[in-house]
């Protein structure tokens, strides 16, 4: 038999009601640079905006919905970067090994030539 115990502490269910109600995320006010604001009411409006965006319940599921298509897009991006890639080296290997096979077959036909020279010369010698 085997047994798996789940056991959670106080402290680990605390964190993870805080992350789903996402009183963990840090302050509105580290979200903003205020060096990008002429006023602290401009800074003060821009951070709220952006507690408001990420509080709510809308923003947070298009939010999530906007990185899983993102990061489909970048997978599938890196899919044909592989793809090309592979294609490249593919079509090198090939080039190199067609290549060979040429110098291969020169070289032989060469051999046979001097061969079947030779084999002339010392037929007429004797």
């Amino acid at each position: 038999m085997d047994f798996k115990a789940n056991i959670e502490t106080r402290e680990s269910v605390e964190a993870k009601a805080k992350a789903a109600f996402g009183f963990d995320l840090s302050s509105a006010l580290d979200l903003c640079n205020r060096n990008d604001y002429a006023t602290d009411e401009q800074y003060l409006d821009a951070c709220a905006r952006a507690e408001l965006e990420r509080s709510s319940p809308e923003y947070r599921a298009a939010r999530s919905r906007l990185k899983a298509e993102f990061r489909a897009r970048q997978e599938e991006q890196e899919s044909k970067a592989r793809g090309e890639a592979y294609k490249s080296i593919r079509a090198g290997v090939i080039l190199r090994s067609t290549i060979a096979r040429r110098q291969e077959s020169a070289g032989a036909r060469l051999c046979f030539a001097a061969v079947a020279a030779s084999s002339t010369r010392s037929d007429t010698a004797f």
